[in-house]
């Protein structure tokens, strides 16, 4: 009966006991691989930085706007015309580009409205 009663008692130390190894044992598994984790990071690098390289700049685009008041859009055209032949004489001897390169778009027209008494008027 003393041997029952002291196996007893010894049965619950023991589980305590054996829950605490493992435990430990776990704990001991799960702290050893987060030190291999940390352990493997420091064998890379990170590097950040810039690269940088030269290029030739051999394309550009220039808009170029020329601009004349006349009473009538015939009267206008000619002198457009002449300012635009200057325009391109001028970027051509200079060896800017080739004449072959410039391109040329369409013309557009605006009248200009003036007051008189209140009142809008084309000039």
């Amino acid at each position: 009966m003393n041997t029952n009663s002291h196996q007893n008692s010894v049965l619950p130390w023991l589980t305590l006991g054996v829950v605490l190894a493992l435990g430990f044992i776990i704990a001991a598994l799960i702290i050893g691989q987060s030190a291999k984790q940390v352990a493997s990071s420091r064998e890379s690098i990170t590097v950040k930085g810039t690269a940088e390289e030269s290029v030739k700049a051999d394309k550009a685009l220039w808009s170029v706007t020329v601009s004349t008041s006349a009473s009538s859009v015939a009267q206008a055209l000619p002198e457009l015309q002449k300012q635009v032949a200057q325009i391109k004489k001028e970027l051509t001897t200079a060896d800017l580009l080739p004449a072959d390169q410039l391109q040329q778009y369409d013309w557009t027209t605006e009248p200009i409205y003036q007051r008189s008494e209140g009142y809008e008027s084309q000039v």
